[in-house]
């Protein structure tokens, strides 16, 4: 019985970062809705490598877009957009990078991140303590 319950318990930890971004319209882009999956390049961290980031959770992907993809992303992150507390857009030659608070979740803040640039797409979703997008971003530049 012990056997089980800690089988449960390691699904259940192992699962839970991977539905994090659950409810917003760009998690069907984070399940391969865009690109098959074997097309993205994913990252996940978690714990001690982001704690200095006041972050808990970091789920990126990239991966190669046409603009026919491109536009199925923005119509995605437009949607999240309109539930968000905040956010920031801004232009750095062909490159659109827009940031986004989403609404905190059991005291945890949420971002999702999007950076879209020539035949290639970026979407970031972080969890943590950080508390706004100025606080985001001066962890970030402050820790490179």
């Amino acid at each position: 019985m012990k056997q089980i319950l800690l089988f449960i318990i390691t699904l259940l930890a192992t699962v839970s970062p991977l539905r994090a971004q659950d409810g917003l319209a760009t998690n069907q882009a984070f399940q391969g809705g865009i690109v098959p999956r074997e097309e993205l390049v994913e990252v996940k961290v978690k714990g001690q490598p982001i704690r200095k980031y006041d972050l808990t959770l970091y789920h990126s992907i990239q991966f190669q877009a046409d603009g026919v993809q491109q536009k199925k992303v923005e119509a995605l992150v437009e949607t999240d957009q309109k539930t968000a507390i905040g956010s920031e857009v801004t232009f750095r030659n062909t490159r659109k990078t827009t940031i986004l608070q989403l609404p905190a979740r059991a005291n945890i803040n949420r971002f999702l991140c999007y950076i879209c640039e020539p035949d290639k797409v970026t979407l970031v979703y972080m969890e943590g303590h950080v508390k706004n997008i100025k606080q985001l971003k001066k962890a970030i530049n402050d820790n490179h």
